[in-house]
């Protein structure tokens, strides 16, 4: 309001006799505050209680290959698997792979998996002929 006013005292004492031709411009320097809420909405992924590629299920991997290596199952132990990537996930699923650095100096690319059955217990396992077949009873 004040620059308008200013504006207005310049055209008089400049000898015009009307504003008629003068164009103004404000501009503010308060800053405008928006708030917004947003209705949240939950997404359910499914199988999301498996877990995901890496953290738990990678620990629980490497801990099942040095069970087998101490019984004398496994030529090496994986000391820690690199790049997991989900493979494939259905509700009851998760099959990931990864590469896997072994205590003899190797790797190797795997494939491991976590199953759910229908009573809620998971299965952990190792290897495409587990973990690309369904979950069987015997």
């Amino acid at each position: 309001m004040k620059l308008i006013i200013v504006l207005l005292a310049a055209a008089v004492l400049a000898g015009c006799s009307t504003t008629e031709g003068i164009t103004t411009s404000v501009t503010t320097t308060e800053a405008v505050t928006t708030t917004t809420t947003m209705p949240t909405t939950t997404t359910t992924i499914p199988g999301a209680d498996l877990g995901d590629c890496s953290g738990d299920l990678t620990e629980v991997i490497i801990e099942i290959i040095k069970e087998e290596y101490e019984l004398g199952n496994s030529h090496a132990l994986i000391l820690k698997i690199y790049d997991p990537e989900e493979e494939s996930r259905t509700a009851n699923k998760l099959v990931c792979t990864g590469n896997a650095l072994l205590s003899d100096g190797n790797s190797q690319d795997i494939v491991y998996c976590i199953d759910k059955d229908e009573d809620g217990d998971f299965f952990r396992g190792i290897g495409p002929d587990i973990c690309r077949m369904p979950l069987r009873r015997y």
